[in-house]
């Protein structure tokens, strides 16, 4: 009888202790990529959406790191070409940001944000030659 009664505790308890690690990696969208991010080191989208979190934080640094990343892994990934120009262009990297903005544009000819981000540096170089 004791035995027909620990089996089933012992499954029940096991599920609970999973459920609760998986818990702590799920708390939020950042420790949610993080651990994909891990568990996944070589897809480029997987490090993309951890620097969009780490940018949604206010880590923009840490976002950064993961946009080289992205496009080092997965160079098709026009979404990170798009975001990496993003960051150069807010670190005024402009030569840098052109280049990858144009390089998502090539892949995807349809990322608005890189477009917006191309006029903005255009109007920037031209307001350098005044």
């Amino acid at each position: 009888m004791a035995t027909q009664l620990f089996i089933p505790i012992l499954a029940v308890a096991t599920l609970v202790a999973i459920t609760y690690a998986r818990n702590d990696v799920w708390q939020n969208e950042m420790s949610c990529w993080e651990d994909a991010a891990i568990k996944s080191p070589n897809k480029g989208r997987v490090h993309h959406n951890l620097g969009r979190a780490y940018d949604t934080n206010r880590r923009p640094r840490k976002a950064f790191e993961q946009y080289l990343i992205a496009v080092t892994v997965e160079p098709d990934l026009a979404k990170a070409h798009e975001s990496l120009g993003i960051s150069y262009t807010s670190m005024g990297k402009f030569d840098l940001a052109r280049y990858e903005l144009a390089t998502a544009l090539r892949l995807d000819p349809n990322l608005q944000q890189a477009r917006t981000f191309l006029d903005y540096i255009a109007m920037q170089d031209k307001r350098s030659f005044r």
